[in-house]
């Protein structure tokens, strides 16, 4: 990358802090990392003097009259024009909501704004902003000051970042060469000025910093390109009758059409902007007890679990670690964040214990680019009453494959605390990540006395709507796990058009007492996908297969849960399938008369059926619809 120079005039100043001259900075700091490094919001402290998060909902601010509130407390509050900006647009990775300041939108102030705590002398003016079309030869205006007829502004234009000042009726501004920005990213930019009050002898200086992936982009100090340039001084805004603040234009007119998050205003020039904060404890490790969790002492952590999150995903990723003892999470610690590196790790099942006493489940992450890596090891986790929500949650925007794990969970307990009848709504919900894993992972719904023998759909047993769910996750593996009481204990629907769910391995897993045992679904007819050493005892289906190819069901034994033929029951239904293998299984007792082992339907062809065993088939063992063909069934032994 190279050097941002600029164009320059000659002013006077003066510095309150003792810096020997004054100096403009302009900062752009790139958050483009490409695998999710993260920022915090800014935080308020005494040089800040307007802070604006623009977190509001979409559509709180709808009129002109509407406020955009302003978090530093001095009361410097914002109305929109000419209508809402908050488009339920998502600012950069780690930030929240953000305004979209398309068709002539922006925040203003023109009256009220009290600058005597405006350092004039001594300031900075910092956003984020997505992108910029460099091909627009207008100036964008981001923020002005304006105090009579002073002024400070900073914008943009075509490809360069610019600042200018009215001083004494007489306008002059610093422009940059062009720099290549992408459209789709989100940038910090900010403006840094600090003089000595008397004679034009400011300094112009520009820094460009992109956020590393494991760097910590608000805490270093900027990274210098170019060399010094002159600016003049500037006049006092004290003693104005007129005093306006305007975000999203530059005079009123020339606004920025784009999306801006994070505005904020300083009477100090910051060198260090303070994006993300310094995490207690050793780095890179997140104890949730360094952020106040408790345990056993049946008081909620979930503040605690939020920060450890926070703080391990600030930078891009790190180890949120949860000691022994019994937590209590009523409030889903959850971020949104293009990718991260992260792990949660307890110290073993039944010896690190969270209680889920809400309806949102335990920990949510959602990816908006392809490329997290996420771990969660060593605990158990309790819905402690009906309706829990989604034990653990990641979403990934899904489509197209590596040769990475995006997903690794291992020795990992989800249960009910009361089994009569809590539950979680869902265990694991793995959305469109790449070749998740999951190894000696357990998911019980209820269970017990009174529970396991109600076999009708209001049944507590079958609350808990789906165990696991790997929908439209390419290349998904499970290894030695278990699901009990569910409606659907695996879930593999890949019906997203961007999704791209070809293969899945399923090796000796066990699911229970659940209606449907393992549900796949394929939008298309994805290729390839192996079920050898599993067993599965449901009430309606053991395995539902839509339209894949390119499979083998091997060496599985499937047993029905009643011999009551009032449900009706099918081990293996197969639909629209093909190229497929199903051979070494077991079809066992109970059997009733409306039980069928194995149907293929709607154009099933191409399907061998060899060396299995159906144990006393008093319904059918093979249910072969007219529309299929070529399938061959040979050495099968019927009892």
């Amino acid at each position: 990358m190279t050097p941002v120079t600029g164009q320059h005039d000659s002013t006077r100043s003066k510095n309150p802090t003792g810096f020997a001259g004054r100096v403009f900075l302009l900062w752009l700091l790139l958050a483009v990392s490409p695998a999710g490094a993260e920022v915090t919001p800014y935080v308020t402290d005494a040089d800040t003097f307007a802070l604006y998060h623009l977190d509001e909902p979409p559509g709180t601010a709808s009129t002109t009259s509407g406020v955009v509130a302003d978090s530093s407390g001095n009361g410097n509050d914002l109305f929109t024009t000419p209508a809402s900006p908050f488009l339920d647009f998502f600012g950069p990775a780690g930030l929240d909501g953000a305004a979209s300041l398309q068709t002539d939108r922006q925040f203003y102030r023109t009256s009220g704004v009290d600058f005597s705590a405006f350092n004039e002398q001594s300031f900075t003016l910092e956003c984020w902003i997505h992108g910029h079309d460099e091909s627009d030869g207008y100036q964008r205006g981001l923020m002005r000051l304006q105090a009579d007829g002073e002024a400070i502004l900073f914008g943009l234009q075509g490809g360069s970042l610019r600042f200018g000042a009215v001083v004494g009726g007489n306008y002059r501004a610093i422009t940059s060469d062009t720099y290549d920005f992408d459209e789709d990213q989100w940038y910090h930019l900010a403006v840094t000025y600090e003089g000595d009050g008397g004679g034009d002898d400011s300094v112009v200086r520009f820094y460009v910093d992109p956020a590393s992936e494991y760097g910590e982009p608000g805490l270093r100090a900027g990274t210098r390109l170019g060399g010094d340039h002159s600016y003049r001084d500037l006049n006092s805004f004290t003693g104005a009758t007129t005093n306006e603040i305007h975000v999203g234009s530059w005079d009123g007119s020339q606004y920025y059409l784009r999306e801006l998050d994070e505005v904020r205003i300083s009477s100090a020039a910051r060198d260090r902007f303070a994006l993300a904060t310094e995490p207690p404890g050793e780095p890179g490790i997140y104890d949730v007890t360094d952020y106040g969790a408790a345990p056993n002492d049946d008081t909620d952590d979930s503040a605690a679990f939020q920060a450890a999150l926070d703080g391990a995903l600030a930078y891009g990723g790190g180890i949120v670690h949860i000691p022994a003892g019994d937590y209590h999470v009523g409030t889903c610690a959850s971020r949104r964040m293009d990718s991260c590196r992260l792990t949660l790790r307890g110290q073993g099942i039944g010896v690190t214990t969270i209680y889920a006493t809400g309806t949102g489940g335990v920990f949510r992450v959602v990816s908006d680019r392809r490329g997290s890596q996420i771990t969660v090891r060593d605990m158990t986790v309790l819905a402690d009453r009906p309706g829990a929500g989604t034990a653990f949650d990641f979403w990934s925007a899904p489509g197209g494959n590596v040769h990475a794990r995006a997903l690794i969970m291992e020795a990992v307990d989800i249960r009910s605390a009361d089994p009569s009848e809590d539950y979680f709504d869902i265990g694991i919900n793995a959305f469109g990540v790449w070749r998740p894993l999951l190894q000696g992972v357990n998911v019980a719904g209820p269970y017990g006395p009174g529970v396991s023998t109600n076999l009708t759909d209001s049944s507590p047993l079958f609350a808990m709507q789906k165990g696991i769910v790997y929908d439209n996750c390419y290349g998904p593996a499970m290894q030695d796990c278990e699901v009990y009481s569910a409606h659907t204990g695996i879930s593999c629907d890949n019906s997203d058009p961007a999704g791209a769910p070809e293969g899945g391995t399923y090796i000796g897993c066990s699911v229970e007492s659940c209606r449907i045992g393992l549900h796949i679904y394929d939008k298309g007819h994805e290729p390839g996908l192996m079920i050898d050493g599993c067993r599965f005892r449901c009430r309606d289906t053991g395995i539902l297969m839509e339209h894949r190819k390119l499979y083998q069901i091997t060496s599985c034994q499937f047993v029905g849960m009643t011999g009551n033929s009032a449900y009706p029951y099918v081990d293996l239904d197969m639909d629209e399938t093909y190229w497929g293998i199903i051979s070494d299984c077991v079809f066992g007792t109970p059997t009733h008369g409306n039980r069928t082992m194995i149907r293929m339907r709607n154009g099933c062809y191409d399907t061998l059926i060899v060396d299995n065993r159906f144990v006393e088939p008093e319904g059918q063992a093979l249910d072969i619809d007219g529309s299929c063909f070529r399938i061959t069934t040979a050495d099968n032994a019927f009892e």
